[in-house]
């Protein structure tokens, strides 16, 4: 079993018995206070009895003494209702008695006291009925003279029976101060013991949780010694994966825009016969294309950890309907496709976003369009804003998608069927990467519907900074096809050219291909370009003539682009250098212009492209 597996059981354990033993002591106390409740509870009921007894025995009293008063006045007065009055008195001593023997039924010495009080009463009651005697027609009467001399001879009968009640009522008292005693020893006493029993436990516990937790302390850093290295481990491979992925897209990137870049070159040439530009056109978009699924596929990585990059800037919409539908304009002609791109009134002409990520994801969208729609069939793109929000929706009238695949369109690598997979081509990944921009953009996209047959549409909409006045006045179609028109748009504007003639640049790249490319892109310009191939020759070129700009590739041998411009700018280098990079990862841009870089241009590089980074930081 792995050490790891045993570990973590070990810290289970701890853990458990930290958790277990409180609560075992717990339920100890618990069952203690239950019983010293149970005691308390008890005394105080038997206080309670008592205290109903002695309030029952003072009851006893009033009625024997109401019983002595009315045998008082029936012998003085020979008055008849008093033999009522000693009738039902003599009823209630017997109804007291009765309550009395119950609360006594556990106490069999007081039961006893109480039945001797009684006899007495009865002996009492007896001997005064001498008293009485009866007349002639039946009638019973005082005697006077009798009755004096027996007052005065059995009053001390009742004396004593007074007595027997108050020695009893002294040990109903006694009795009750003894369990209040108890009751108070047996509080004083819980609570002493609690305290202490509370101190122990409090002791135990403190003891036993401190010996576990010192081995919860030692399994819990045993773990995270191996979590640590396993999160280097991790970290390092994370680490190796950008530097894989970084070395691929230098590897890929690089020979495709020799690939492209001379395709295009060649293209250009007058003398090329129809035919052969035809191949070389074929050539370029399928470079281009094969360069598209390589950026997706280092999308994909950046999105999965998170390394993508945001870059807001002002952006121009109708430059960016140009922009993409130049990208696709061949293919447009070649499916036989008709596009039409229309603003909404109130939409604005400029905004802030990340132009890169809009156009990728507009990009997207159209290509996919345009791709699965039939010859003659139209795209219609349209932009709307509400709410501080760009909404683009994108509606083709393709093959459209079945319901049933509705739910996965977004997912990586998943197109709706193999066979559009093996007829359209592609690797399934656009849909995926626009949605994940469009929420990284901070909106969203989604699918509005689509059905076999009838087409598909899509809407996405972002949060976007609105910069400027300008907006469109009214609804406005700003493309159709390839040509553009509408509100304050014009022709697309034919191939501009650059001349720099005298400016002297320098150009620092190891691949042979690559420099004999951005010669010919340099000397069209009329520039006068030096060329070397690593960061060693290229700091001592800088250094000692006199160059207007220099041109860096960031991965050499020897002294890379990164010491390269460092050791320029340590030694006062003022002039402007422009990074070139295959290297496409998240923070690449950040990494090149804190090194010292005034420009970055990352590979494959367009003519137009380059030669714009050059009149930019020559000016």
């Amino acid at each position: 079993m792995p050490e790891s597996v045993l570990e973590n059981r070990r810290f289970q354990k701890s853990l458990f018995r930290i958790v277990s033993i409180p609560l075992v002591f717990l339920f100890i106390t618990l069952a203690y206070f239950h019983f010293q409740n149970s005691y308390r509870d008890s005394l105080t009921k038997k206080i309670t009895e008592a205290d109903k007894a002695r309030l029952l025995m003072t009851q006893l009293k009033g009625q024997l003494l109401l019983v002595d008063s009315g045998i008082s006045h029936f012998v003085i007065s020979g008055d008849k209702e008093y033999i009522t009055e000693i009738q039902a008195n003599h009823r209630n001593i017997q109804i007291t008695s009765n309550q009395l023997f119950s609360h006594f039924s556990n106490q069999p010495e007081m039961g006893q006291e109480l039945r001797n009080l009684l006899v007495n009463f009865d002996r009492y009651i007896m001997k005064f009925n001498d008293i009485f005697v009866t007349r002639p027609n039946g009638e019973r009467m005082a005697s006077d003279i009798k009755a004096q001399g027996l007052i005065e001879k059995y009053r001390h009968l009742f004396n004593d029976l007074i007595k027997t009640h108050e020695n009893l009522l002294r040990r109903i008292l006694l009795d009750r101060r003894s369990k209040v005693e108890k009751l108070a020893d047996a509080i004083q006493t819980t609570f002493y013991l609690e305290l202490i029993f509370i101190l122990l436990i409090g002791f135990f516990i403190v003891f036993i949780i401190a010996g576990q937790l010192k081995k919860v302390v030692e399994s819990y850093r045993k773990l995270l010694g191996k979590y640590e290295t396993s999160l280097s481990e991790l970290k390092e491979s994370l680490k190796t994966k950008d530097l894989f992925l970084a070395n691929m897209s230098h590897e890929l990137r690089t020979p495709l825009g020799a690939i492209t870049g001379f395709a295009e070159l060649a293209c250009e040439a007058d003398d090329i016969k129809p035919e052969v530009k035809h191949h070389l056109q074929y050539i370029r978009r399928n470079g281009e294309h094969l360069l598209g699924l390589i950026d997706d596929l280092f999308d994909v990585s950046r999105l999965e950890a998170d390394k993508l990059e945001l870059h807001e800037e002002r952006l121009d919409l109708v430059q960016l309907v140009r922009d993409v539908e130049n990208d696709y304009s061949s293919r447009i002609v070649d499916q036989r496709v008709e596009v039409f791109t229309s603003m909404a009134a109130s939409v604005p002409k400029n905004i802030k976003t990340d132009p890169l990520r809009l156009k990728q994801i507009l990009s997207n969208l159209v290509g996919n369009a345009i791709k699965f729609s039939t010859p003659g069939s139209q795209v219609r793109v349209s932009f709307t804003f509400q709410g501080g929000e760009l909404i683009t929706d994108v509606i083709d009238e393709g093959i459209g998608i079945a319901k049933e695949h509705h739910n996965r369109i977004f997912d990586a690598f998943s197109q709706v069927e193999t066979k559009h997979s093996r007829e359209y081509g592609g690797a399934g990944l656009g849909l995926s990467i626009s949605k994940k921009l469009a929420v990284a953009l901070g909106g969203d996209l989604v699918l509005v519907s689509s059905e076999p047959g009838k087409g598909t549409h899509f809407r996405f909409q972002i949060p976007v900074e609105v910069i400027g006045d300008a907006v469109f006045q009214k609804s406005t179609l700003v493309s159709r096809s390839g040509g553009m028109i509408g509100e304050g748009v014009t022709e697309p504007a034919t191939k501009k050219t650059f001349d720099f003639s005298g400016k002297q640049i320098l150009l620092a790249e190891d691949s042979k291909e690559n420099q004999i490319l951005f010669k010919i892109f340099i000397e069209s310009s009329n520039a006068n370009l030096q060329i070397v191939d690593n960061g060693t020759d290229a700091v001592k070129k800088a250094l000692n003539d006199n160059f207007d700009l220099v041109l860096m590739d960031i991965q050499m041998p020897g002294l890379d682009g990164y010491e390269a411009v460092k050791i320029l700018r340590s030694s006062q280098y003022q002039k402007k250098i422009i990074a070139l990079t295959a290297h496409t990862l998240k923070g690449e841009k950040e990494k090149c212009m804190n090194a010292g870089f005034d420009g970055y241009l990352t590979k494959p590089i367009s003519q137009q492209d380059l030669l714009s980074a050059v009149e930019k930081n020559l000016t």
